[in-house]
Parts: structure tokens; sequence; C-alpha cells
């Protein structure tokens, strides 16, 4: 495991605390630290605290600098294991995080804490997504849409939708598809 930095190094790396889960517990917290550094990465991480449990405070903070390398992973840790989304959602604001899929799952965690704020990054997700012209595209706004006008409506913004929505029918007047799907949905 640490003569080399390839994958069945990791590999390895992971059937010996697998072993030591099963032989010698109290040496896996160790173990599980030097895979992680070795390899800070999203499952790496995720393996330590699952381990470390009451030991894991004092870890959170070198465990996330480690994972800084690796925006997504970065973001994603407190976001799914650590359950912290308003630290994911500021830290995605601070490194401008480019992945859509991961935007759409801190805007669906952190609506419940701030649906107003949400509103703002949903609608550049749906203006990006519609640079390129596809049927694909198209779907994937409207979904979003839908999901816009129901936020949009929690935080007592029911307009913040309508304009959205005028805003894209005039930009995109010449995209009959793209005004098709909207009228479909009744927008």
């Amino acid at each position: 495991m640490l003569l080399e930095e390839s994958h069945q190094a990791e590999a390895a790396g992971e059937y010996w605390c697998q072993l030591l889960h099963e032989h010698r517990g109290e040496e896996e917290l160790d173990a599980r630290r030097t895979l992680f550094v070795r390899w800070p990465r999203l499952g790496t991480a995720n393996r330590l605290h699952a381990v470390a449990s009451g030991a894991w405070p004092p870890q959170e903070a070198d465990v996330l600098v480690a994972l800084a390398a690796r925006p997504d992973d970065y973001i994603e840790f407190p976001l799914e294991t650590l359950h912290n989304v308003p630290l994911a959602w500021t830290e995605a604001h601070r490194l401008d995080l480019a992945r859509t899929e991961l935007w759409d799952r801190l805007i669906a965690a952190y609506q419940v804490h701030d649906p107003v704020a949400v509103l703002p990054v949903l609608e550049s997700i749906v203006e990006a997504g519609l640079i390129v012209a596809e049927v694909r595209n198209y779907k994937m706004a409207v979904a979003r849409l839908r999901k816009h006008r129901a936020i949009a409506a929690v935080a007592g913004r029911p307009e913040a939708t309508a304009g959205l929505v005028a805003s894209l029918r005039e930009r995109n007047r010449n995209r009959p598809r793209l005004l098709r799907e909207l009228d479909r949905v009744k927008f």
C-alpha cells in the first residue's frame, strides 16, 4: 500500500483496514487516518468519519483542509456525511462550484434553511442549461423551473418565477421547441 499510488495500492489499504476491523478493531482508526492522508478523497474521508465517531471532532478541520484540493469532494462531504448544509452552501459559493448535479442537491437541502437564497442559484443553473439548444436541456430547464416555482411559492415570492419565465421566453423566442415545453407545463 505504501509503495505506490495506484488504485491497487488503495484497494490493498482498504483490505488492510477491513482486516483490522475484523481482528484488531482498536487499530482501525489509525489505519483509516493513514489511508485518508495517502488518498484524501470523499470515500476515504467517509470511512474515516464512520470509524472515528467520538474521536471525530478534533479531526474534522484537518479532513476539510485536505479535501479542499478536490472541490466536489470538499462540498459533498459536509453536505452528505456531516449533514452540515450551511457549511456546504457557503463553501460552494466561495469555491464557485461548477458541478450542476451537486448544486441541485445543495439547493434541495438548503431550501429548508433559506428558500429565497436558493432562487438566484437555481435561476443561473436554468439559464446555463439553455446555452446549448437541445431537447434534453429544455426538459431539464422546465423541471428546474417547476422546482423554482415551488420554492418561490414557499418563500412568498411567486412573481420571481413569472419574471424568470418571461425573461426566458423573450430571450429564447427563436426556440420553438423550448417554448412548446414551457407551454406544456403552463409556464
